[in-house]
Order: C-alpha cells, then structure tokens, then sequence
C-alpha cells in the first residue's frame, strides 16, 4: 500500500494489508466513531497458529478464546 491515509466506507468494507514483520506493536489511528465498527485482525503466531484479535465499539467487555480475543475499543 502507498497511501498514508485509507477510508473505509460502507457496510462490509474491507482492507487486506499483508505484512511480515516481528515488530511487537501495530497501531491505527481511527477518526469519526460515531457509528458502530469492528476491526479484524489475523495474526499468524511464531508457533504457525493463525489468531483472530476483535477490536470492536459495539461491546464493553473483553472475551479471550484459544484461537483470539475481542475487546472493546
């Protein structure tokens, strides 16, 4: 991807941002929350594991499975 800002607009809107790094943090900055949004995010562990990490503002409590996390933004 070359472009510094993306948006995301509709229902059901995606962006895939493959990536290989070993870097310990990931960061987004999101703007303008006032409707309801999910962030997804696949990560593939060291051990070859694939997680699922849920970053949404529809919920307040944070839910932690074997195969990835959903919390609240």
């Amino acid at each position: 991807m070359d472009a510094r800002v993306v948006q995301l607009i509709g229902d059901g809107s995606s962006l895939e941002m493959p990536c290989n790094s070993t870097l310990p943090y990931l960061v987004f900055h999101l703007k303008n929350l006032n409707k309801f949004v999910c962030l997804e995010i696949l990560v593939k562990c060291s051990d070859g594991k694939k997680r699922r990490l849920i970053c949404s503002n529809q919920q307040s409590t944070t839910r932690i499975t074997k195969n990835g996390c959903s919390m609240p933004l």
